[in-house]
């Protein structure tokens, strides 16, 4: 669970700083998948160019994954910090898997 935490708050984070540095942060969330496109999509894209040989990604296991449409989100009663989950990030609109290497 830290680390499933960490990881959004550190992927929200990033977004942010960099929205920030193009001066972009402010008029964000007015037209959300717009500015990702807009402003994310290439910084993602240079991401992968700049880290694509240290990305490594299990193709078979990866193409055994069924999603659903179905959004979930669980609450916890009683508790200091009742949301189990984090929302998941969107970074991108990209849906292409075209960085790193293949493994299996």
């Amino acid at each position: 669970n830290v680390s499933m935490w960490r990881d959004y708050l550190l992927s929200l984070y990033h977004r942010n700083q960099y929205l920030e540095s193009i001066g972009r942060k402010e008029d964000f969330n007015e037209d959300y998948l717009h500015n990702i496109e807009q402003d994310l999509n290439l910084y993602i894209d240079r991401l992968q160019e700049k880290y694509n040989d240290a990305i490594e990604i299990n193709t078979d296991l990866f193409e055994e994954i069924q999603l659903t449409r179905i959004d979930l989100f669980i609450l916890q009663k009683n508790v200091p910090f009742p949301i189990v989950v984090p929302a998941f990030p969107i970074l991108t609109t990209d849906n292409k898997l075209d960085c790193g290497k293949k493994i299996n």
